[in-house]
């Protein structure tokens, strides 16, 4: 009897271990898709600032800034309601390329920013149309270890918690 659950032990923990290493493998792949939406929302973003970039150029010396106080101190409702489309205009393109430049680095920092700054619109967005894949650099096939060894070992705790409980 101690012989089966020692083996069935061990076959649950390596299937622990192979889901966490797929688990594992699968993140930098997920960032790759995040970094890629980010970077088409911050390329048609920069493509709808142009126009008023333009404008800017022409009759503000090119400071957009100037162009949006002139529109939110017009009297004309309409007028007014375009700075403030202008405004967060500015302000999303400006998030959009924090997002992107802050996913421009190892995959170690790469998982902390996702951890604390998240958009979820865009992770969703990501979700809906991921399509599982791996990517075969070291800092990849560590992330993958990783996952699999920690799922592992919550395996085990988990094994250990029960035993004491069977022995109880």
């Amino acid at each position: 009897m101690n012989k089966t659950l020692d083996i069935t032990r061990s076959v649950i923990d390596k299937i622990f271990f192979a889901v966490g290493l797929f688990i594992g493998s699968q993140i930098p792949n997920f960032i790759v898709q995040y970094r890629q939406r980010v970077g088409g929302r911050l390329d048609q973003a920069r493509e709808n600032l142009e126009q008023f970039q333009q404008i800017a150029n022409k009759f503000h010396n090119g400071s957009i800034t100037e162009l949006i106080k002139k529109h939110l101190s017009s009297a004309d409702p309409t007028f007014n309601e375009e700075g403030l489309v202008i405004k967060k205009l500015v302000e999303k393109t400006n998030y959009l390329l924090e997002s992107y430049n802050s996913l421009d680095t190892n995959l170690i920092n790469q998982i902390k920013y996702l951890i604390f700054n998240i958009d979820m619109e865009i992770a969703s967005a990501t979700w809906s149309i991921y399509k599982p894949g791996l990517i075969l650099t070291v800092e990849e096939i560590i992330c993958a270890l990783v996952f699999g060894f920690l799922f592992s070992f919550v395996f085990y705790l988990f094994a250990l918690f029960f035993k004491k409980i069977l022995r109880s």
